[in-house]
């Protein structure tokens, strides 16, 4: 036998066992992947639509189902306030307004995403609870919630969040004195305790109280005035939620003791004071 056709002979099998090893090799790729579970991702068709078309018939046509006192006690403000806020955030956010997905649908109109949002707020409920109505999953109204908070403090804190000028603290002097006969008054503090669900145990003890039960919560202090706008407010003291701990830790008085206070005088019983209590 000549050495060309011994090692033509021997290149020969050799690529035959590549083939069939190549073959074995593609058959245990192919059965190993027929053997894993498909994870397709379930699609929940959603009526868009027809929730923004619903919401607009109960609440925000010309004649709609529903008055200004019902509108006033589920959304917690006045219709005209919350048409302004849809309007405003839509024309400055671009989360809030309207765009076509991949698939070419239009997405959730910005009426629907943020009556979600102020629902969640007004019911103290889970971003899901509310899903046959505004018609999203899950993640959608916990986003929409973020971002409405997000725009609404970019919007108007600089207006609705900051301390009073001299103008606002006569115009709170007066309102006192001719309905209470409290002259000097600015406004009233209070402090309530919200309910922590989702505390950590590590934390637990230190967001709990005897009288209020082993629940844990989160302490509020606000300053509001009679038209309830809301002047001052602290929120997650830790340690002791009692009103005076509150008190302590708060900046409210940080001003005066600081000699930033301005001097707004008023006269009670004869006697001239600098400024309001």
């Amino acid at each position: 036998m000549s050495y060309e056709l011994f090692f033509g002979s021997f290149s020969d099998n050799k690529d035959e066992v590549n083939s069939e090893l190549a073959f074995f090799t593609d058959a245990c790729t192919s059965a190993i992947e027929a053997s894993k579970p498909k994870r397709t991702r379930n699609q929940v068709p959603r009526d868009r639509y027809g929730a923004h078309d619903r919401l607009v018939a109960a609440y925000f046509s010309e004649h709609p189902q529903y008055e200004e006192a019902t509108f006033r006690m589920r959304f917690r403000m006045s219709r005209r306030l919350f048409t302004r806020m849809v309007q405003e955030i839509s024309d400055h956010y671009p989360y809030f307004q309207v765009h076509p997905d991949f698939t070419g649908r239009i997405g959730i109109s910005v009426l629907v995403k943020c009556t979600s949002a102020i629902c969640q707020m007004t019911y103290d409920t889970v971003p899901d609870a509310l899903y046959e109505y505004p018609q999203m999953g899950a993640t959608t109204p916990r986003d929409n919630l973020v971002h409405f908070c997000n725009a609404v403090m970019e919007l108007y804190g600089h207006e609705y969040l900051r301390q009073p000028t001299y103008t606002d603290m006569e115009k709170l002097y007066v309102y006192h004195e001719e309905n209470h006969g409290f002259p000097g008054m600015i406004r009233s503090i209070d402090c309530t305790d919200w309910p922590w669900e989702n505390c950590p145990h590590a934390f637990k003890a230190q967001f709990c109280r005897g009288d209020h039960g082993s629940d844990p919560f989160i302490l509020l202090e606000a300053l509001a005035s009679q038209d309830l706008w809301i002047w001052h407010a602290i929120f997650g003291v830790s340690r002791m939620n009692n009103d005076v701990n509150v008190l302590r830790q708060s900046p409210i008085f940080n001003d005066l003791k600081i000699g930033k206070a301005p001097d707004i005088p008023f006269v009670a019983n004869d006697v001239a004071y600098s400024r309001g209590y």
